[in-house]
């Protein structure tokens, strides 16, 4: 395994997305340098996590705005059970939304060090990780700054 640097003014490590279509799981790699958004939003979460429920509600409360701002939100997910994640990322607002069924262990968590969730990372347009960010309050006071 790689190891990063996961950094305010780093580049975030790349996302390995697992596609369970067929007999056989396969991953593609989806470029942080590459996702076509001013900032991207790193959500990283469990759904069967009371903080976690608390992030997920503000940006569902907030997706509009942050939309607005120019922030694109990509969720993974530390869940193992396929129907929890299932019915869970079935109400969030965004597209991006990922799970490995790996649990905290997948290569995602691991690239970005995620010891815990929630944890939220800030990418810019290249990639760079400009913020870590632990509430959504902290997050909609940072964009009212910008």
């Amino acid at each position: 395994m790689q190891s990063y640097n996961v950094f305010i003014g780093k580049k975030g490590p790349d996302l390995v997305l697992t596609n369970w279509a067929g007999n056989k799981p396969t991953n593609t790699v989806l470029k942080t340098d590459q996702l076509n958004a001013k900032y991207s939003l790193l959500v990283f979460y469990q759904s069967d996590c009371g903080h976690c429920e608390t992030v997920i509600a503000g940006l569902k409360s907030n997706y509009q705005e942050l939309v607005s701002k120019g922030i694109k939100i990509i969720s993974l997910a530390a869940d193992i059970e396929q129907q929890t994640y299932q019915t869970n990322a079935a109400l969030f607002p965004w597209k991006d939304k990922y799970c490995n069924f790996e649990g905290i262990s997948g290569i995602n968590f691991k690239n970005y060090a995620v010891l815990g969730t929630p944890t939220i990372f800030l990418l810019d347009s290249k990639g760079i990780i400009v913020e870590k960010i632990a509430t959504v309050e902290q997050l909609m006071d940072w964009i009212s700054e910008k």
